[in-house]
């Protein structure tokens, strides 16, 4: 048996707000799926609650708190913990969000920096360090080198064998599982090398 037949494919979940929202389900819902799952968080009481959960019920588990804009170190130290070729990274799923609100005249130009680096710089942060990744994946047969669920990148990385998908609500672990004949895109089947 070859390295790559005996990998582990391991999920990142970055946002788990306190651990018993969508963020927490899909850590649970991939390690029940076998999945060696890495834990990005900002709340570390959440993070080490959830981890502990998850170990509870012979999952395989490793976390990080971090700031917002540690994405980037975050994503190299999960390649120590979960090296190649034992490991790869197949599955990223980011869900966290910043909103500004209330009326316009009581909002600081520091309210608009703290939601840029949360929204703007840490979602380019993982979003690029999945899709390295994910580079260096050998496709399956099936479900290519690897899933992405944050916003719409599905066009420009499908023709690389990499499925990104919309909408943190719907259900991760089949459209992980999807065959990359057709991935749904935005509700939109359509083959992973269609050209554009």
């Amino acid at each position: 048996m070859t390295a790559r037949q005996i990998q582990r494919s391991t999920s990142v979940k970055n946002g788990l707000g306190n651990g018993s929202g969508t963020g927490g389900a899909a850590a649970r819902l991939f390690a029940k799926e076998g999945y060696a799952v890495a834990l990005i968080s900002r709340g570390s009481e959440s993070l080490n609650a959830l981890a502990s959960s998850i170990k509870e019920s012979g999952g395989q588990v490793r976390y990080r708190p971090l700031r917002p804009r540690r994405i980037a170190a975050v994503f190299s130290a999960i390649h120590e913990q979960y090296s190649s070729p034992e490991y790869a990274i197949k599955v990223a799923i980011f869900n966290i969000g910043q909103t500004v609100g209330g009326p316009l005249h009581q909002l600081t130009a520091e309210d608009i920096r703290e939601s840029n680096k949360i929204n703007i710089e840490s979602s380019f942060a993982f979003a690029r360090g999945a899709i390295l990744a994910f580079q260096q994946n050998e496709p399956t047969s099936s479900t290519g080198k690897g899933t992405l669920v944050f916003t719409s990148l599905a066009k420009e990385f499908g023709q690389q064998n990499i499925h990104a998908i919309i909408d943190g609500g719907i259900a991760y672990l089949y459209l992980v599982n999807q065959d990359r004949a057709a991935w749904t895109w935005e509700l939109d089947l359509r083959p992973a090398h269609e050209k554009w």
